[in-house]
């Protein structure tokens, strides 16, 4: 059984892999772009977490990098996954997740320093089922000031993922697909497709490893191909 579950895992990284490989021959013209994050997640109680980052990504509107800092709150509801109260993300156990936070962030190139402020609204639906599948539904809707200028826009992202156990190692492989409606440029102007794995990290943390292929009509770069890495630190109160 342990053999068939490592030949399975070794199947879909594989299949990762290929799939990176088909996107960065696609265009010569994509960028490469790596986005590095850092998580604080703090559950108050059952049902309600505060979090806490800090990141770099690429702008959208140039070639240059921005700095963001966020914080906000979840609110999940009942009932919970008991199948999965061993995963350090505890928002994972809830079929229904409210969030709000807000981010500030900054850029700064041969033109001048844009900074943004930006406030998310969003819920996210999860379905589990078959053995360890878990399907998220994030809707995000946000409400952006960037340079003074107000925008508007709506985001949709699907995520499937699958845990898997050998021994003491755990892993989460997923795949995902998102796309963003700009009510600026009143179009779906960003798509999104990729695949990564979490990590647990022991009972308190986790690493999160992706690639994502980006398209995009209205940025400085239509293409993109993005590595990401996150750390994430979960903590409770305790009772």
């Amino acid at each position: 059984m342990q053999f068939i579950r490592s030949s399975r895992l070794t199947v879909l990284f594989v299949f990762i892999l290929l799939c990176t490989i088909q996107g960065f021959s696609q265009s010569d013209s994509a960028v490469f772009e790596f986005d590095p994050e850092f998580d604080v997640n703090f559950d108050l109680n059952r049902n309600t977490r505060f979090l806490f980052y800090i990141g770099k990504e690429k702008t959208e509107q140039t070639a240059s990098y921005k700095t963001k800092i966020g914080g906000g709150a979840s609110f999940r509801l009942k009932p919970v996954f008991s199948l999965i109260d061993d995963e350090p993300n505890s928002d994972k156990r809830h079929r229904m997740v409210f969030g709000s936070f807000y981010e500030f962030s900054r850029s700064s190139d041969s033109s001048g320093t844009i900074a943004e402020h930006r406030i998310v609204v969003e819920a996210t639906p999860r379905l589990h089922f078959g053995n360890r599948f878990l399907l998220a539904d994030r809707n995000r809707i946000e409400f952006r000031w960037l340079g003074g200028e107000f925008r508007f826009r709506y985001r949709n992202k699907l995520r499937l993922e699958k845990r898997f156990r050998i021994g003491n190692f755990r892993i989460s492989p997923y795949a995902h697909a998102e796309a963003y409606r700009d009510f600026h440029f009143d179009t779906w102007n960003i798509t999104k497709f990729g695949g990564g794995a979490e990590i647990p990290m022991w009972r308190w943390s986790s690493i999160d490893m992706f690639y994502e292929r980006q398209h995009c009509t209205t940025c400085s770069d239509a293409h993109a191909n993005i590595v990401g890495l996150t750390y994430s630190l979960f903590l409770f109160r305790r009772r």
